[in-house]
């Protein structure tokens, strides 16, 4: 693996989290100026992914970009710009409902939008896989279910930019307890209404992947990981991977 340094800063223009968490990109306070702003950083942020590509890998010109987790459109809108065809899915339908209203305000007519279960059951291949600060919100067990499946979707030759938590920076007790609260039946429920009944915000699950769980399986799925980049902020590491996909 290469370490220079131009390309291993990569992402580091955009803090990970100072872009999602940032109050004047919540809904209540996005006038079209912000709007704009917050959209702005996703084209920033595709043109070091695809320099990054060329850098590790060369002569990328992938014809599908799928993005897993699109939300409203952020990173899907210039992927759509940069290939030829580009589609988004997510799980959620008013996020969809979201990206599509902003896909057709942007007249990506190239780009289109599905649900997380439609696209895994159907047969479209991808170029080019990428995942941005989606995976840590799924359970372990779910998300290496759902990455084996979109792997499956991924073309030979087809390359990866994938990112994952792999620390969340908590104590093994609140790790544990953690875990006692999802497997307990109705503690969840009790949790949540103690915090709404003390108004306290609800907290977003973060979860940490397994390093050797992660590189089994690309092996398993025939993808050589060229390069991973850490990134650690208040003991969180999120670590994205870059690979490509063997030839069959």
């Amino acid at each position: 693996m290469e370490t220079d340094e131009a390309w291993q800063r990569w992402g580091e223009s955009e803090p990970y989290y100072g872009v999602m968490t940032d109050p004047r990109y919540l809904s209540a306070n996005l006038d079209e100026a912000r709007k704009a702003e917050f959209f702005a950083t996703g084209e920033r942020y595709v043109v070091q992914l695809q320099a990054t590509l060329e850098k590790l890998f060369g002569g990328v010109h992938p014809a599908r970009a799928v993005d897993f987790g699109c939300g409203t459109g952020r990173i899907l809108l210039p992927l759509a710009a940069a290939y030829p065809e580009a589609c988004g899915i997510d799980v959620s339908a008013a996020m969809r409902r979201e990206c599509e209203r902003n896909l057709a305000a942007a007249g990506a007519v190239n780009a289109t939008v599905c649900s997380t279960d439609v696209f895994l059951a159907g047969a479209e291949q991808c170029d080019l896989l990428h995942s941005s600060l989606v995976f840590q919100h799924i359970r372990p067990a779910q998300g290496f279910a759902v990455l084996s499946r979109l792997l499956e979707h991924l073309s030979d030759d087809g390359v990866l930019a994938l990112q994952f938590c792999t620390a969340t920076g908590q104590s093994a007790a609140r790790l544990f307890a953690g875990r006692v609260k999802n497997r307990v039946p109705g503690l969840p429920a009790l949790v949540s209404w103690l915090r709404n009944r003390r108004a306290l915000p609800a907290p977003m699950e973060m979860h940490a992947y397994d390093r050797q769980q992660l590189d089994a399986t690309f092996l398993r799925h025939g993808v050589q990981i060229a390069h991973v980049r850490d990134f650690e902020e208040a003991g969180i590491v999120i670590s994205t991977y870059f690979g490509r996909k063997s030839v069959s």
